[in-house]
């Protein structure tokens, strides 16, 4: 487990791999607590949040420059408002189209309803009628073995039960046919569904002649499925957690393939899934107490780099890491990383770490991780940028000793939501942030990073 010591900070002055080039409140009138993010080029961003309801929520869409301001060509006056008719909606993606238009995902956040709206806008921001119905299209799909809701569905929360907000993942994919996949889940399941969807948003019913996949039960049998990752081949990888109460462990994190045409990649892993308990992060069964996979990316070489959190216990000790794992091609460990077992990062002398913001790799191989550092649940935490080299090594030349962390202005409490890198290597970070870790009190903002590749 590797513990990152404090190093002297860059020389004031001078520009760094890490240091802030832009922080900025997001557009929207209210206080929203999950932004999302979409790099159209080097000069813009689409951000996007929802308003949660108990009918239906609202879609909240702008195109800024990197400083942060809205262009004004887009929609009424930079940003937009669209209702979705979906309940306790919670955006789960940003797609640029091609010809500069974005594709919005809003799910559902009940954990018994596998629901999406998909919302297209032209890159004036109108809605585009070539998309769906009039620019907007909803799927819903019954979950396994049931037509009708359990007394057991909750909402998610805004803030998870171990600190870092609770994220979406990466569950909005493109292929390179026009196609997309989306992802229906949670981290804890107990149900997922997988869909493909032509570039109009209808389903697309070559995957599994349906246009979608599930599993998943409410008592033995639960399917946690967090991130996708789709390959150059088409076939995607989804990332998460299964629960069998007839096993032991109970809980293992999963990685599971399907093939083009929706059935299991029985060539990856164990006949289509790959299973990691306490022994694939070098952590003795009695002392692991809980981890996850939050985000997933590709790697160069047809294999998947993710992360997540894993935290252990030791009598009345509790110890959050960051969590990170390169998987291969056929989802074994890759070797060349970190020995071939999960990395485990920590801050020294705080009481957690987590890698739960969001993942993305470089061209040259590096990977960048996001989350946060806590000292306290409640009162104090901080955002929390790492880069790595494929070998599983800090990078030593970002931030300070690998690492960055940083707060938004004004804001003790600081949620990561989303990071992604654009195409000159600048790292942006869409983070919450408020004076304690009620959600209602916190404010969305952006950060963008250098990244001197």
């Amino acid at each position: 487990m590797e513990r990152q010591e404090k190093v002297p900070a860059t020389q004031a002055g001078k520009t760094a791999p890490g240091d802030t080039e832009y922080e900025f409140l997001l557009p929207f009138p209210q206080p929203m607590t999950r932004p999302r993010m979409a790099v159209p080029s080097d000069e813009w961003i689409y951000l996007a949040n929802v308003e949660s309801g108990m009918d239906v929520s609202t879609l909240f869409v702008a195109r800024t420059a990197r400083n942060g301001d809205v262009d004004t060509s887009f929609g009424r006056g930079g940003w937009i408002a669209e209702f979705v008719e979906i309940r306790f909606g919670e955006p789960i993606g940003l797609w640029v189209r091609e010809g500069g238009g974005v594709l919005a995902a809003v799910k559902d956040s009940v954990d018994s309803r596998l629901e999406v709206a998909l919302i297209c806008f032209t890159e004036a921001g109108e809605l585009d009628s070539t998309f769906g119905d009039g620019g907007k299209i909803i799927h819903r799909i019954e979950v396994p073995g049931s037509s009708s809701e359990s007394t057991s569905s909750k909402a998610a929360s805004d803030v998870a039960e171990h600190g870092q907000a609770a994220g979406s993942g990466t569950a909005f994919a493109a292929t390179g046919d026009g196609t997309f996949y989306c992802l229906l889940g949670t981290g804890n399941g107990p149900f997922y569904a997988l869909m493909r969807l032509q570039s109009d948003g209808t389903l697309d019913t070559r995957f599994n002649g349906t246009g979608y996949v599930t599993d998943g039960e409410w008592a033995y049998r639960q399917w946690g499925a967090t991130s996708i990752v789709v390959g150059s081949d088409a076939r995607v990888t989804v990332l998460g957690e299964f629960y069998d109460v007839t096993a032991v462990p109970d809980r293992r994190l999963v990685a599971w393939r399907f093939d083009q045409d929706g059935s299991i990649d029985r060539s990856f892993g164990d006949d289509g899934y790959a299973f990691f308990d306490a022994d694939a992060a070098d952590v003795a069964p009695e002392n692991l107490y809980q981890m996850s996979f939050d985000h997933a990316a590709s790697l160069p070489d047809g294999g998947v780099a993710v992360c997540g959190a894993l935290t252990t216990v030791s009598g009345t000790t509790y110890q959050r890491f960051g969590l990170l794992a390169c998987l291969d091609a056929s989802g074994k460990p890759l070797d060349t990383f970190n020995r071939g077992k999960f990395l485990l990062y920590g801050v020294m002398g705080e009481y957690g770490t987590d890698f739960r913001g969001g993942i993305a790799v470089q061209g040259d191989g590096k990977i960048v991780v996001g989350g946060g550092v806590s000292e306290s649940l409640v009162t104090d935490s901080e955002l929390l940028v790492a880069r790595f080299q494929p070998s599983g090594s800090r990078d030593l030349t970002f931030g300070d000793g690998g690492a960055r962390r940083f707060k938004g202005k004004g804001a003790q409490v600081n949620y990561m939501r989303h990071l992604l890198i654009d195409s000159k290597g600048n790292i942006l970070v869409a983070a919450i942030g408020g004076p304690n870790n009620s959600g209602s009190s916190m404010w969305p903002f952006v950060f963008q990073l250098t990244g001197g590749q």
